[in-house]
């Protein structure tokens, strides 16, 4: 079962990952259109209030970018967050409650697609399958 836990953690991050970038590429380009809208006295009040500076002679599409955070480069997209200590004890608890969440979800989806409890339990002792090559 931790093998199988592992794989839908693993799949589970990476599907956020690619959900979190493209948020992020729809927030930018929702940002730079709402800024366009705007005329260059009101970019340039925002960039005075932000603390921006070399926006007084900029170009709107300039004044866009540098709002947008896109000037003279293209978007990076951030680094993730660094993660924070758990206190002690407190993430193989967190740790515990996931996989046991897991578990219960596992089992849900079991009973959805049809699975009785007896097959259920020979495959969490049979453990994962090695994927068949190509």
């Amino acid at each position: 079962m931790g093998r199988i836990a592992d794989t839908l953690r693993q799949n589970l991050r990476t599907v956020a990952q690619s959900d979190a970038r493209s948020l992020r590429a729809l927030d930018a380009e929702l940002q730079a259109a709402s800024l366009h809208s705007l005329t260059n006295k009101q970019l340039q009040q925002r960039c005075k209030a932000l603390g921006l500076r070399g926006y007084s002679r900029a170009t709107k599409d300039e004044l866009v970018a540098l709002l947008s955070g896109t000037a003279r480069s293209e978007a990076i997209p951030p680094a993730p967050a660094p993660a924070q200590a758990p206190a002690a004890g407190q993430d193989l608890a967190s740790l515990h409650a996931r996989l046991e969440r897991l578990e219960a979800l596992l089992e849900a989806v079991a009973r959805r697609v049809g699975l009785e409890e007896g097959e259920l339990r020979a495959l969490r002792q049979a453990g994962p399958q090695p994927p068949s090559g190509p």
